[in-house]
């Protein structure tokens, strides 16, 4: 199906109208299943199209630095906002991850904004993760591993996202502020069957581990990946397996019916 076609002028009618909202999907341990802290994904409820997802609208965002900034403060702001009101939905559990476009990764003043946005709210920074793209990385790595150093030493978290899709090093990975490492939906799905996608997601945890990162798989579709990847001692894990996301409000009772799976 195409895209719907939407504007940058659209983008910022829809955040100057506060169309964007959020869906959390919930990530968990793999070792007994605790619930530990979810994504925060960014939707457009369009006044004529309905309800749209990122890939309609993020690579216009992509292009311009201010609406970049200005949807991260927005997503920033709506997920406080979700933690304040959801209580135990959303209040008990360790971090929301919120991903961060990489041009918002270019921006030097990125860490102070964040700073005003979650000072607003008095939200405790440890539980903010910000998720990066690997391929954010060849981009600039000595603009973003100042913003990145910054984020850390206020005391936010950092996780790096679909790795081993784009072009990180060893290197890189061994000098950025990250604490925590995501497996690629797409080795995870696949790991299975195909070889090459399971060596792949066997050395990322191992590498995650050997440099003391937390290693999250995404993509977990069924009990053999669930099984397969805990066996890995990857350590958590967010899929439709485990649940689809969902609004802020339905979190707490996916929560009272989730069970880990017994084997």
């Amino acid at each position: 199906s195409s895209r719907p076609k939407v504007t940058e002028n659209d983008v910022w009618q829809a955040i100057y109208r506060d169309e964007f909202f959020l869906d959390y999907q919930p990530q968990v341990s793999l070792r007994d299943g605790a619930w530990e802290g979810v994504e925060a994904l960014v939707r457009w409820r369009h006044p004529k199209l309905g309800v749209l997802f990122p890939s309609a609208f993020i690579d216009i965002v992509e292009r311009n630095g201010n609406l970049a900034s200005d949807l991260i403060a927005q997503v920033i702001k709506k997920s406080a906002e979700d933690i304040q009101k959801c209580g135990h939905g959303l209040g008990r559990y360790r971090t929301v991850s919120i991903n961060v476009s990489p041009i918002g990764l270019t921006d030097l003043s990125f860490p102070e904004l964040v700073d005003s946005v979650v000072s607003q709210y008095n939200l405790e920074k440890r539980r903010i993760r910000f998720e990066v793209t690997e391929t954010s990385i060849a981009e600039d790595p000595t603009v973003l591993m100042d913003i990145l150093t910054r984020l850390r030493l206020k005391g936010y978290t950092l996780s790096i996202d679909d790795f081993g899709t784009g072009h990180a090093t060893f290197e890189n990975l061994r000098e950025l502020p990250l604490d925590e490492i995501k497996i690629d939906t797409n080795f995870v799905r696949a790991g299975l069957r195909d070889p090459v996608a399971k060596i792949i997601a066997e050395r990322t945890v191992a590498l995650g581990h050997d440099l003391h990162l937390v290693v999250i798989a995404e993509g977990i579709e069924d009990v053999d990946s669930w099984c397969w990847l805990r066996d890995l001692h990857c350590d958590y894990g967010q899929g439709y397996y485990i649940a689809r996301p969902m609004p802020p409000k339905m979190l707490a009772a996916w929560a009272r019916k989730w069970r880990t799976p017994s084997i």
